[in-house]
């Protein structure tokens, strides 16, 4: 849709048009939005004819292509603190090694911050005790819109499936959706948890969305643009669990004795996810650098990481043994690149899982719902039963928390107390 642009003094203003849709790939932490787009009233009911304050687009710093130096994005958003623009970069990561690869990564971004700049976003003043709570103002669908934009930071896959969660909710809310967050309230959720059950879901999926509705709500209140999370709900009880399936015994020795013999790369691929719990995706990304062979430590930065976080892990003795020799290697080699081998390419996405299939088709193990995952199971099973407590699990899973462990644990159906059957 045309927009009117008309430049001035202290940067542009908005002067017509309707942005459809805020993109959610990117978190703009701090801003609020001040002015209105015509024909809509603003967040703080001020009139359609109120201006949108002034900014400057962001734009890429490509350093005239030279790959050795640090891209940015720069633009200036108005600072109502300060009363004029403020200067912002955002570094666009060294890790992507081509000019298409930045360029790419930089126009999402860019787009992003450009949308919301349209939008009237931009630094408020620094709030006091006495001002009034912007939940007041805000509406349940710019509460979402806000949520949305703050998932950015979540894996690719995690933010359409968060997106999802949280606009099935606004769909059944229905005109209701343009109130304000005190129509949500527990008798609110509990009708809303009734029609997830009359859609056939089970206990664990609805548990599972009603507390990722939760969670994301909670994540406009943690940037401050909302002072309560109103989401409450109690539990479903879960009649059914999913299970992770770890090897038998004798089928993990079947599939590593086969490996070691027909597939040694993917042999080694395993190990690294039994004896250091790294997932397959995050395995993918890893490069020899990531890895401290004097040290005996392997870091998954935040950039490859699930939860997104940088943590540094102590190798496992027999992992470090096994892959002493991978450290003869450049550190920009991928440690398991294509055909899982270290090298300069990247392995793709379903190669190892491709692989693994094949090999349990090979040994007829199809019918135990195993899976590549088993092998990360398998060794969380083993390190338990050795003996391994929740906290050290908890490190070595890098997880947020032991709750997160615990659960893990009970899908592999690993936390039942010990129970002494007395002779009767």
């Amino acid at each position: 849709m045309a927009r009117v642009l008309a430049w001035q003094a202290r940067g542009h203003r908005f002067e017509s048009g309707i942005l459809h849709k805020l993109p959610s790939i990117l978190s703009i932490g701090g801003f609020l939005i001040f002015g209105t787009i015509q024909g809509t009233k603003d967040f703080f009911g001020m009139s359609t004819t109120k201006e949108l304050p002034a900014y400057k687009e962001a734009v890429l710093r490509d350093r005239e292509g030279d790959l050795k130096k640090e891209w940015y994005i720069e633009y200036y958003p108005f600072d109502e603190s300060k009363n004029q623009l403020i200067r912002k970069r955002i570094k666009v990561p060294q890790s992507l090694h081509s000019s298409n690869q930045r360029k790419a990564w930089a126009n999402k971004k860019i787009n992003a911050i450009n949308a919301l700049l349209v939008k009237g976003y931009h630094y408020p003043k620094k709030s006091v005790a006495t001002d009034i709570p912007v939940s007041q103002d805000l509406t349940i669908n710019q509460i979402f819109d806000l949520a949305i934009i703050k998932a950015a930071s979540l894996r690719a896959k995690s933010q359409g499936t968060y997106k999802g969660i949280l606009n099935k909710f606004r769909e059944w809310l229905g005109e209701r959706a343009n109130k304000g967050l005190e129509l949500i309230d527990k008798r609110t959720v509990s009708e809303y948890t009734d029609f997830l059950l009359s859609n056939d879901l089970t206990a664990v999926t609805i548990n599972n969305q009603l507390n990722i509705t939760r969670l994301m709500i909670g994540k406009v209140k943690k940037a401050e643009y909302i002072y309560i999370n109103p989401f409450v709900y109690d539990k479903l009880t879960e009649t059914e669990s999913f299970s992770n399936v770890a090897f038998s015994d004798k089928h993990q020795k079947m599939i590593e004795e086969y490996l070691k013999e027909n597939n040694y790369p993917l042999f080694i691929f395993t190990r690294i996810m039994y004896y250091n719990f790294i997932r397959p995706k995050e395995l993918i990304e890893l490069k020899i650098q990531d890895v401290d062979f004097v040290g005996c430590s392997l870091t998954v930065s935040g950039s490859v990481a699930k939860n997104r976080k940088t943590n540094t892990i102590p190798l496992h003795p027999i992992l470090s043994m096994l892959i002493d020799e991978y450290s003869s290697f450049p550190g920009r080699f991928y440690l398991c690149g294509r055909h899982l081998k270290p090298g300069t390419y990247k392995a793709g996405q379903n190669a190892a899982y491709e692989a693994h299939r094949e090999v349990l088709e090979k040994l007829n193990l199809t019918d135990y719902g195993y899976t590549l995952y088993s092998w990360r199971h398998t060794g969380a099973v083993r390190s338990y039963k050795a003996g391994t407590d929740i906290k050290t699990l908890q490190f070595l899973f890098r997880h947020a928390s032991v709750t997160y462990t615990e659960i893990y644990l009970k899908t592999l159906k690993l936390n039942l107390k010990e129970i002494q059957f007395k002779s009767y």
